[in-house]
């Protein structure tokens, strides 16, 4: 019920809506009201991640404890994807953050005696 009335049924792409699904069918059932259900299927321990479990605590202090030792970057196992997909991204940024900062220098600094972009960019990576 809670998959088919998501998004208003607006979800239009049946591959999304078969994957809205197939996660309500992993994540949304009684398991998940038991002590400490894991939402990731696999074990991401072993390769240095997290498992994200619902922790079972008796008090608001523990799960606060608990969420603020959550990792800020999650692996990309956690929702079926490559491991490679972390270093795609990784580039992207990247990329994007270089493009961001030639085009928010000057055209003329060059050409008044200031520095290049090349140089500012050196300068603020040192």
């Amino acid at each position: 019920m809670c998959c088919s009335i998501q998004y208003g049924g607006k979800i239009t792409q049946e591959l999304d809506r078969d994957l809205f699904f197939t996660y309500g069918y992993l994540w949304i059932r009684e398991e998940i009201f038991g002590g400490n259900f894991q939402l990731n299927q696999s074990n991401l321990e072993a390769s240095g991640g997290v498992n994200y479990m619902i922790p079972d605590y008796a008090d608001h202090a523990s799960f606060l404890a608990h969420i603020n030792n959550m990792p800020d970057n999650d692996n990309p196992l956690v929702f079926g994807l490559n491991p490679n997909a972390d270093l795609t991204a990784s580039l992207a940024d990247s990329r994007q953050m270089l493009a961001t900062l030639i085009d928010t220098q000057p055209s003329d600094a060059a050409a008044a005696g200031g520095k290049t972009a090349d140089e500012i960019v050196k300068d603020m990576i040192e």
